[in-house]
């Protein structure tokens, strides 16, 4: 990763693993992937906290799902755009 703002180094990864391995589901995208956020706290370089507050937020705009095993994408575009973001929640001062 690069030396962006550690939440969206975050958004940045789930959105390339939804490029790379997402698979069209009815009306979402479903990344079949058993990834705990203590490795993407690992692959990122962030807080596992900031993992944790970066799903939770994403979960309450409906943009995404985290599952055990998967990661449901409910709105890709939205996804894409926070990915040009420069921080995800304002006076982030994570990590």
């Amino acid at each position: 990763m690069d030396f962006l703002n550690p939440t969206i180094r975050i958004v940045k990864l789930i959105y390339q693993l939804c490029v790379s391995q997402g698979k069209p589901v009815n009306n979402h995208i479903e990344i079949n992937i058993n990834l705990p956020l203590r490795d993407i706290s690992e692959i990122t370089g962030a807080h596992y906290a900031t993992v944790s507050k970066v799903f939770c937020t994403l979960n309450k705009l409906h943009i995404l799902d985290k599952k055990r095993d998967r990661i449901v994408i409910f709105d890709m575009r939205k996804l894409e755009e926070l990915t040009q973001e420069t921080q995800l929640f304002k006076h982030d001062g994570t990590n």
